[in-house]
């Protein structure tokens, strides 16, 4: 994931916080922030990134609202980093924040990754009988999988 490169091409200043995708090799031991890949082993750095996630998120609620994807691939990137140090507290406020924007369409990809990222958060707090009944919606929409399965047994 990289930010967009035209704002350095004297282009429109809020295209520096859009987003394009591309694919990245999953790597053990590494996060990924919305503009690099972090040691997940290095606190440091782990914690310089998990700031600088917050401030853009923050930045592009304030600048584009919740409903915007860019401010919703945000949101996730900060439940991600989260939820690898365990601060489901932080993980249940973002989603909360997001619950809106992403359930307003339940068809989308947003609201799929919403319902995976809560299951896995309430998995993580041992409330599983809440994330059993989030784990069968997630089965409902992308059919079943090793790791659903997996998941689904604890």
């Amino acid at each position: 994931i990289a930010t967009s490169e035209k704002a350095s091409e004297g282009k429109d200043e809020k295209a520096d916080t859009q987003i394009k995708e591309e694919t990245i090799p999953a790597l053990t031991g590494k996060a990924m922030t919305l503009n690099s890949m972090v040691d997940m082993e290095n606190p440091d750095e782990f914690s310089k990134a998990e700031e600088r996630t917050e401030k853009q998120y923050r930045t592009l609620k304030s600048n584009h609202g919740l409903q915007a994807e860019v401010t919703l691939k945000a949101a996730f990137k900060v439940t991600d980093l989260c939820i690898a140090q365990y601060k489901l507290d932080r993980v249940d406020e973002v989603l909360a924040e997001i619950e809106g924007a992403c359930s307003a369409d339940k068809s989308s990809d947003k609201y799929t990754k919403f319902i995976q990222m809560k299951a896995f958060c309430r998995w993580k707090q041992s409330r599983f009988k809440e994330a059993l009944k989030l784990f069968e919606e997630m089965k409902n929409r992308v059919g079943l999988s090793s790791k659903l399965l997996e998941n689904m047994g604890h």
